[in-house]
């Protein structure tokens, strides 16, 4: 961040609008998620339908906010990431040009154009997308976790007590993440080079016979980005269903708390249903903040 942030300064207005655009948006879903509380309380438990109405004028109210939010937030954003990578790219281009040519001959041309393509698009894909997903991801969760407290502290925090297993599952699946991703962004390069010299020289190669050795080595190569591929896919597999099972020990823990929470008059029916639900929709930020080290590393 600190290296690119000289690049998205002159966009920071910009961005502080994003990051306003970001905030509304968990905002709207919080006070979804509390009238439905109203919706049990006062409609359904009741029977009472004279309510309904300003709920149901309310939730489409809401609903045209979001929408227009999102809109906003999906434009912005588009705007300010083609800003970036428009002027990494042509910086990017124009310094591989300047470089002495004994530089250039150092290093093979399609492990260059990997660079000046796939890896400037993770640049952006993180600086711009991934990282202000992050951003949107925190200020959501903060809301929820506010919204939690004050429907009943008591089971807001026992919720708590599987934070210490996420942490651990999403430390050790970035630890594990960051060595996949540059053995596949090595992989990568090698074969855009691999590629690059023998489609360049294919005259050659047929001429002395190559053809089978360059198939072989292409075929090498191929396997190896598969391989690694194989081995994230079974990280994924290790570690994903513990995050499962941390949500799910979660919200079983409160709906035990809720039974009891019910009996002694601490949370009515609605409260119940709105933690849960603000409980369970926690846990997407989560993991959108534990996608941030792999990306990171990516």
């Amino acid at each position: 961040v600190r290296r690119f942030w000289p690049r998205l300064r002159p966009l920071r207005g910009w961005l502080v609008v994003g990051l306003l655009l970001l905030l509304a948006a968990p905002a709207i879903a919080t006070v979804e998620i509390l009238l439905f509380q109203r919706l049990v309380d006062d409609v359904l438990v009741p029977a009472d339908w004279r309510p309904l109405v300003w709920l149901a004028a309310a939730y489409v109210g809401l609903n045209v906010l979001s929408a227009v939010v999102d809109g906003t937030d999906d434009y912005l954003s588009t705007w300010v990431s083609q800003r970036f990578l428009v002027g990494l790219r042509r910086d990017a281009f124009a310094h591989v040009l300047a470089l002495p040519s004994h530089a250039m001959d150092r290093r093979r041309l399609g492990d260059t154009m990997a660079r000046l393509t796939s890896d400037i698009g993770s640049v952006e894909r993180f600086m711009v997308g991934q990282l202000t997903a992050g951003l949107g991801a925190l200020a959501t969760l903060l809301f929820y976790v506010g919204a939690l407290l004050w429907l009943q502290w008591e089971l807001a925090l026992a919720s708590f007590v599987v934070v210490p297993l996420f942490w651990w599952v999403s430390k050790r699946f970035a630890t594990l993440t960051r060595e996949i991703s540059r053995e596949r962004r090595r992989r990568g390069g090698s074969l855009s080079s691999l590629t690059e010299e023998n489609l360049a020289n294919a005259t050659l190669v047929q001429t002395y016979g190559r053809e089978e050795q360059a198939v072989t080595t292409y075929h090498r190569q191929n396997k190896a980005i598969a391989h690694a591929e194989l081995a994230g896919s079974r990280i994924r597999a290790l570690f994903l269903p513990l995050v499962d099972l941390a949500e799910l020990i979660g919200i079983l823990l409160v709906i035990g708390l809720g039974v009891w929470a019910l009996a002694t008059g601490r949370l009515t029916l609605g409260g119940l249903l709105a933690f849960l639900t603000l409980l369970s929709s926690c846990y997407r930020p989560i993991r959108e903040l534990t996608d941030l080290l792999p990306s990171l590393y990516s």
